[in-house]
């Protein structure tokens, strides 16, 4: 897989509702959240699309795309953002894990013997289907999803996609990728932490 077959998607339409700010531009070590994610993807994809919550965003020319309004979480951002991509493969990343190194795609990548719809992590025996690769031919399959009123990510993963390719955290830590590269800024407590971390 080269980098013309693959889109950035900025998961950033959060509603900040935990940390009490606009997640996007919070300044961690002088740099907004937003710009750690852009920074991630923009060598490794051809295009980045900023996944933008309900309401009209426009940030530093990317293109931004609102959520389906009648659908919560980040499934609604990431649907819009698979239809409107034009490569056969998308790099998923929320705009509050700004740790998560471009490396980290690259490895998954590594991992692809075969054609998959969709590789993510297992961190603390959870799944993290915010951080992983998406194919663009999921869109077959979220639409029936979401119809039918779910909108959890995790589910769809578990219970309706085909060739999906967990990476576990033991072959995280083996690929010396640590744990909390996954923090995810979600409260004050969550971003004391983050300015703490090298």
């Amino acid at each position: 897989m080269i980098k013309q077959d693959l889109t950035g998607i900025i998961l950033a339409g959060g509603k900040s509702e935990r940390i009490g700010k606009d997640k996007r531009f919070l300044r961690l070590n002088g740099t907004y959240l937003i710009d750690y994610s852009i920074q991630t993807l923009s060598n490794i994809t051809s295009a980045i699309i900023i996944a933008s919550g309900k309401e009209q965003f426009a940030y530093k020319g990317f293109t931004c795309i609102q959520d389906i309004t009648q659908i919560e979480g980040p499934i609604a951002g990431l649907i819009p953002a698979l239809i409107y991509m034009h490569t056969p493969y998308a790099i998923v990343l929320p705009c509050d894990m700004p740790f998560v190194p471009k490396a980290l795609f690259s490895f998954f990548i590594s991992l692809i013997k075969e054609p998959i719809n969709i590789i993510i992590p297992v961190i603390s025996g959870r799944l993290q289907p915010l951080v992983g690769i998406y194919s663009k031919l999921l869109i077959e399959e979220l639409y029936p999803f979401v119809k039918t009123g779910e909108s959890s990510l995790s589910k769809f993963i578990t219970s309706h996609s085909q060739m999906v390719r967990v990476v576990t955290q033991d072959e995280l830590e083996q690929a010396g990728f640590r744990k909390d590269l996954f923090l995810n800024i979600n409260t004050m407590d969550d971003f004391v932490c983050a300015s703490k971390m090298n």
